[in-house]
Order: structure tokens, then C-alpha cells, then sequence
């Protein structure tokens, strides 16, 4: 996790063209109040990409009433700060959903575009997402081996 809020907005820049020519910088007067936008953008984001990420995890509850809550990720406060997912997501998916966001009130075909791909990436980290296999105790016996309770 070391991708960075700012990283996210200056691919987000790159992907709609909206880096300066004569510098390539994405920190231009232009784009402020696309700048502005990104934390708040980013943190919506981010509870829609948690459950791709493989920093997800379920804890459970103090309360037995909800005893698996909705993860939460923490919030992304700055643009220098480490985005809480991993790097995966933040570099696939999140600057697609960026620009969708950016896009939608000035290019409605790129907006969708965008949104379309940011939906594609998402989807392949869901399916992707590393995991952990254990052995399961058969609690109930089996025929096969011999050792399950008769019905008769």
C-alpha cells in the first residue's frame, strides 16, 4: 500500500488528457477543481473497490447482534496519504473511476468510457483477489470410510 491519493490524480489527469503539453505536469490551474474533487471522489471509491482489494478482511463484532459487520476502509484525508487498498486496485481500477466522475459533466462518451473500464478492472480484481485454502473437519462422519452413524 503505497500507491498515493496524488498518483491517482495525476493518472486520472493523464487518462483524460488533461496534462499540460509543455510539461506533462497534471498541477495545473486547469485541472483545480478537478483536485479538489479527489479526496472526496476517491473516498467513495474506495468502500466500492474494499472488497476487491486483498487488504479486505471480516473481523467480528464485540455485539453478538452483528457479529460479521460491514468492513469499512479508512478514509484518505490527503493527497500525499497511502490510499488503503492495495496497489493493484489503486493503479487498475480507481483512476478509471476518477475520471468517470471528472468526465461525466463536460464528455459523456468518455464518462463512459471510463466508467465501463473502471467497472471491467473491477471486476477482474474481484475475481482475482488472493486467498486462503484450509482443511474443513467432517463433523458428521462418512459411509465411505466407515466411521458415519448407522440409520437402522
Amino acid at each position: 500500500m503505497s500507491t498515493t491519493a496524488q498518483w491517482v490524480f495525476e493518472k486520472t489527469m493523464a487518462l483524460m488528457d488533461n496534462l499540460d503539453p509543455s510539461t506533462g505536469e497534471a498541477d495545473t490551474s486547469e485541472n483545480a477543481e478537478y483536485k479538489n474533487k479527489v479526496i472526496p471522489v476517491l473516498n467513495i471509491l474506495l468502500q466500492e473497490c474494499y472488497l476487491a482489494s486483498d487488504v479486505f478482511a471480516v473481523t467480528e463484532s464485540e455485539t453478538e447482534e452483528d457479529v460479521y459487520p460491514r468492513p469499512i476502509p479508512a478514509e484518505v484525508t490527503s493527497l500525499t496519504q497511502s490510499i488503503p487498498l492495495d496497489d493493484g486496485v489503486c493503479r487498475s481500477v480507481l483512476p478509471y473511476g476518477l475520471a468517470a466522475h471528472f468526465a461525466l459533466s463536460e464528455n459523456t462518451v468518455q464518462a463512459s468510457f471510463f466508467q465501463q473500464r473502471y467497472e471491467e478492472a473491477l471486476a477482474r480484481m474481484k475475481a482475482t483477489v488472493p486467498s486462503v485454502s484450509q482443511d474443513i473437519e467432517n463433523l458428521y462422519g462418512s459411509i465411505s470410510t466407515g466411521d458415519g452413524v448407522s440409520w437402522g
